[in-house]
């Protein structure tokens, strides 16, 4: 008797029929069965066709011997998990993407070579009651598989499209294009928790002089060393955008006037108080930076253009500081 017939003292209707038949022949999914030391004790005709392996070269043979991809300290695990505590157990292709290393199928979706499988354990047992081994269920989900994953690879790519789309392509700054768009989702925030908000443009002090001295490559190592330096001194809900140029701009949600000064001062001083080296030279140059505390009844441009003027007096009264606008 195998291990799906029903025994002699079962008189249900049931019993007239020979379920391991049907389980045997099918094709569209996998059954076996192992006993507690992992001998196989049945295997049906869809584990023959896609393992190649015939019921009869498997039977009371140990299951790890013919896979052995198959970590038999963790399927051993799971099988006396299942015997002992008598429950259901289950794998889904998203947590390991097979049990059993099969060839993909012909109808599979793309460029892969395995079976993607969702598996489930449930404990087999005699007449008696007495669980005496593990049933497993193997089904192919490849198709499936396949299709979430390339949803998710063209989510993926959207994404970074959208990213990089937002990007300054130099600097890796966020740029103008996002600037704007952080502008009206900052406003909108600090509007609903009452916050203050700081908008600042900063450049680099006598620019030209440094493409003119040292090149435009020496430069542009300039520029996005000052982006990185900047970047570390910001909080993460700060905004650090590359104008275009020289050019930068900052959102500094929740921060309040009184402490915008000594804020933006430490940004200053993290560029002028150590010289930039690239790959040919060291660099000492400095920024000079108008700020603004930005008045939310006030359209935004009127913000942009206060702290534009801001960094203008900055240049002229010195250069190397900060400016907030009246």
């Amino acid at each position: 008797m195998t291990p799906f017939e029903s025994g002699p003292e079962d008189h249900s209707d049931s019993s007239e029929f020979d379920f391991s038949n049907v389980l045997e022949s099918m094709s569209t999914a996998g059954v076996f069965a192992v006993d507690r030391r992992l001998n196989v004790i049945f295997w049906n005709r869809f584990m023959e066709v896609h393992s190649k392996l015939k019921a009869s070269e498997v039977l009371n043979q140990s299951l790890p011997r013919f896979f052995p991809e198959l970590k038999e300290g963790w399927f051993a695990k799971k099988v006396r998990s299942v015997m002992v505590l008598g429950n259901q157990s289950y794998t889904n292709w998203t947590q390991r993407p097979y049990l059993l290393h099969f060839p993909s199928s012909q109808y599979s979706v793309g460029d892969v070579d395995h079976m993607y499988q969702n598996c489930a354990m449930w404990p087999l047992r005699d007449t008696k009651g007495v669980v005496q081994g593990v049933c497993v269920s193997v089904h192919d989900v490849t198709e499936m598989a396949m299709a979430q994953k390339m949803l998710e690879d063209a989510t993926e790519q959207a994404l970074e499209f959208e990213e990089s789309s937002n990007r300054d392509e130099m600097t890796g700054l966020y740029n103008r294009r996002y600037f704007f768009e952080q502008l009206n989702h900052d406003i909108a925030r600090c509007k609903r928790y009452d916050w203050p908000m700081v908008v600042a443009i900063f450049d680099v002090d006598k620019f030209k002089d440094v493409n003119d001295t040292y090149g435009h490559p020496a430069g542009d190592e300039v520029l996005i060393e000052i982006g990185n330096r900047i970047q570390t001194c910001l909080r993460s809900s700060d905004t650090l955008c590359r104008f275009g140029g020289e050019e930068f701009a900052l959102l500094l949600p929740n921060l309040p006037g009184s402490a915008s000064v000594s804020v933006l001062n430490r940004l200053r001083e993290s560029i002028c108080a150590t010289p930039i080296q690239t790959e040919h030279h060291q660099i000492s140059v400095s920024i000079s930076i108008g700020g603004v505390q930005f008045e939310f009844d006030k359209p935004s441009k009127d913000a942009l253009s206060e702290a534009d003027k801001a960094l203008y007096e900055a240049k002229l009264t010195g250069r190397n500081k900060v400016v907030m606008a009246n």
